[in-house]
């Protein structure tokens, strides 16, 4: 009887391991979709959307869709993402190497062609957000669940 119970946990612990391993996937590439959607819906969603501040004049060549930073859509495409787990922490972090991006994120000065001073509306895109917080808690319980059932 014990050697079937020790036969058991050890299955557990194999599927434990492949969930894991899976989760690592998954919460990276659901926070990526949740980021890159800030995009599409023209604001930040952390309880509920809070819509992107309009554009104070309209442009000669509009925005692809006439959405706000979807011109070219160089920002939205340079989101990356970086996974790092161990055995009892999982963390992720979505990020951008273009130099204008924290100051479309944050609402900061910029300079305009590198010379005119401005300040940009915010216009957040990557933060903390309750919404994707409870999205990978549900999904975290869900397969932990399955495997403990």
């Amino acid at each position: 009887m014990r050697f079937n119970e020790a036969r058991k946990l050890s299955d557990k612990q194999k599927k434990m391991y492949v969930a894991v391993n899976d989760m690592r996937r998954k919460i990276g590439d659901t926070a990526m979709k949740h980021y890159k959607k800030s995009f599409d819906d023209e604001g930040f969603t952390d309880i509920t959307l809070k819509k992107w501040k309009p554009l104070k004049r309209e442009r000669e060549v509009p925005y692809r869709g006439g959405k706000i930073l979807s011109r070219t859509e160089r920002l939205k495409n340079s989101l990356k993402k970086r996974v790092m787990s161990s055995k009892t922490e999982f963390s992720f972090t979505i990020f951008s190497n273009l130099i204008y991006a924290d100051i479309h994120n944050w609402g900061m000065w910029g300079k305009a062609w590198g010379k005119h001073r401005f300040k940009m509306p915010k216009r957040q895109y990557i933060g903390y957000s309750r919404i994707l917080d409870k999205k990978l808690e549900a999904y975290f319980k869900m397969k932990i669940d399955r495997i403990f059932k």
